[in-house]
């Protein structure tokens, strides 16, 4: 692992690593870790969504408003780290994988899931929700998605196995309001 950049963000330190993966592929990630602190603080992995980037959750009041999410987090002393998947080789390769790592993590929040339920196989997300089983689940819905049906989340929210999960709706489309971001610091901040 090797930094490539560093500099400020927001009055955070934001650090952009290059590592190689199993297959000796170069994968890059970035950390923003609070100002400030010399103790060891929880750590949040950030995923976008299809069509995104791993920049995009630097971005203030864009598309995702990401950067609030990460910005607030990283003011309440949370280091986030967001990366980049490769959702081409995870649809061909390693959906499987990708749901079985999922068990380590302790929280997970949705933000406007797909639901991918035209995907009836053995890899399709919500066959897969029983590695979810042990962790805290927020789930964040927007009432008027023009991506994924409202419908379709509450059916995959009710598919969800644990029993520490809350159901977040806005009335918005696909692009939440920035409403969403004290809730979800709150709701990390009461299991952290």
């Amino acid at each position: 692992m090797r930094i490539i950049e560093q500099k400020e963000w927001n009055t955070h330190q934001l650090v952009k690593w290059v590592a190689c993966n199993t297959a000796n592929q170069p994968l890059s990630f970035l950390v923003i870790l609070p100002s400030g602190v010399t103790k060891k603080v929880p750590w949040i992995i950030a995923l976008h969504g299809f069509s995104s980037h791993k920049e995009e959750w630097l971005e203030l009041d864009g598309y995702t408003k990401g950067g609030n999410l990460v910005k607030a987090l990283a003011d309440m002393g949370y280091a986030v780290v967001a990366v980049d998947i490769n959702y081409d080789d995870l649809m061909v390769n390693g959906r499987e994988g990708f749901f079985n790592r999922t068990v380590p993590f302790k929280m997970v929040v949705m933000y406007v899931p797909p639901v991918c339920r035209e995907e009836d196989d053995q890899y399709a997300p919500y066959n897969n929700l029983s590695n979810l089983a042990h962790q805290s689940v927020l789930f964040i819905a927007a009432e008027k998605d023009e991506e994924t049906p409202f419908q379709d989340s509450q059916w995959l929210y009710a598919q969800l196995p644990m029993t520490d999960k809350y159901f977040l709706s806005y009335p918005s489309n696909h692009s939440l309001p920035l409403d969403y971001v004290p809730e979800a610091v709150e709701w990390f901040k009461q299991r952290l």
